[in-house]
């Protein structure tokens, strides 16, 4: 299940899906998911096969030069086994950011 971490307001609705509009949330996003993916032991190249999408691109996500849709998290996070922490995380690094 996932956890809800970003206001509905800076989320941005678009034809293939939902993205994160902020730049530095996108940053620190692609931080924690690298992160998480190392942890996990998965090569950029094996997880970008699981999701369907280049390594290019998914470097790119890590990188926060990228946006990710809203279906492109939500495999991440079953891959990943993303813990509802993660999300209260993203929540508070989004507060911060907000001061």
């Amino acid at each position: 299940m996932l956890c809800t971490f970003l206001p509905l307001q800076r989320i941005i609705i678009l034809k293939r899906g939902i993205r994160v509009e902020d730049n530095q949330l996108q940053q620190l996003l692609g931080q924690h998911l690298r992160k998480y993916r190392q942890d996990t032991s998965l090569t950029i190249e094996k997880l970008a096969e699981r999701l369907d999408m280049s390594a290019n691109h998914l470097g790119r996500i890590e990188r926060g030069e990228s946006d990710t849709t809203y279906s492109t998290y939500a495999k991440l996070a079953v891959i990943l086994d993303l813990p509802c922490k993660f999300h209260e995380e993203m929540k508070q690094l989004y507060k911060d950011s907000q001061a």
